[in-house]
């Protein structure tokens, strides 16, 4: 819980420093999918979180690819996936594989 928190903030200062308006992208490795269900419930759940513009959900690659705005955001999103009972594996790694998105 302590590695989340600490995670979650280092996320936060690292967004808060992109210009606003910017959409940002990153991949969340996330163990405990099993099934379709599994995927459609998440893709649920993170949907519902503010700020989340898209998310995909891989259940061969074990990961969840988000496409957000802010740094709660990708917070919001990460609790919603935990409090279903799946966990974002290393989400120290998250604030450095982040990604802006051009769209042109």
């Amino acid at each position: 819980m302590k590695t989340a928190s600490i995670a979650i903030v280092i996320i936060f200062l690292v967004i808060q420093l992109s210009p606003a308006g910017e959409k940002l992208k990153t991949s969340l490795p996330v163990k405990g999918m099993h099934c379709k269900s599994c995927v459609s419930m998440i893709k649920k759940a993170v949907r519902k979180v503010d700020g989340v513009k898209d998310v995909t959900v891989n259940l061969d690659s074990g990961k969840v690819e988000l496409e957000y705005s802010t740094a709660q955001s990708l917070s919001e999103a990460i609790k919603a996936i935990a409090r279903m009972g799946y966990k974002v594996v290393d989400p120290d790694s998250v604030a450095q594989t982040e990604s802006k998105v051009n769209h042109k």
